[in-house]
């Protein structure tokens, strides 16, 4: 009897765990942040000037990944938005005047222009722990006088085993996010330069 008695609350003490690991999962709802680690480098007075145009979407479906459940986690605000927004914030941070537009014809003439198109951001659950992340753009920067500088495709992808939060899938969308557009804002600084 006494050996029953000792197991009753261990077995309430797990199912409790459980039950609040759970509650902690991911929410369906992906909230898209981006914040920069980078170092802020004020530019110089000759500083070009880097202009981000918001990015066009070609992903194929609006929803941001698989929960394991099948069903699908929806980003809350636009990932084209995100994803140039994010560039622009580490080009802020490094020696250019950088600034994000969201027309095209407004950034035509005033310096260099960063233009691109989102062709993947996913998410996907393989279990409560593990996750997996991909990004893929198409990226062109064009003088400015038009004349293209480069242009290239990049792809991430980030696998990771996690502590289950609310927050889980947005800092691992934006840590793969970071992976690409920080060396990119390198790139493009070090173009400027040429």
């Amino acid at each position: 009897m006494k050996k029953s008695l000792f197991h009753l609350p261990l077995l309430v003490c797990i199912t409790a765990a459980a039950m609040l690991l759970s509650a902690c999962g991911p929410s369906e709802h992906v909230r898209l942040r981006y914040t920069s680690q980078a170092p802020i480098i004020a530019p110089g007075p000759d500083a070009a000037k880097v202009i981000v145009v918001r990015f066009a979407d070609a992903r194929e479906t609006t929803a941001a990944g698989l929960r394991k459940d099948g069903t699908s986690f929806t980003p809350l605000s636009g990932m084209a938005h995100w994803v140039a927004d994010a560039l622009y914030q580490e080009l802020a941070r490094r020696p250019v005047f950088a600034s994000y537009v969201t027309d095209p014809a407004s950034a035509q003439g005033k310096g260099y222009v960063v233009t691109g198109t989102l062709r993947k951001v996913w998410i996907e659950e393989k279990s409560a722990i593990d996750y997996q992340t991909t990004v893929e753009m198409t990226v062109t920067m064009t003088s400015g006088d038009g004349e293209q500088v480069f242009s290239e495709t990049l792809r991430g992808s980030l696998t990771r085993r996690v502590v289950p939060t609310e927050d889980a899938t947005q800092e691992l969308m934006t840590e793969a996010l970071r992976d690409i557009v920080s060396p990119l804002a390198d790139k493009i600084v070090a173009a400027t330069r040429r």
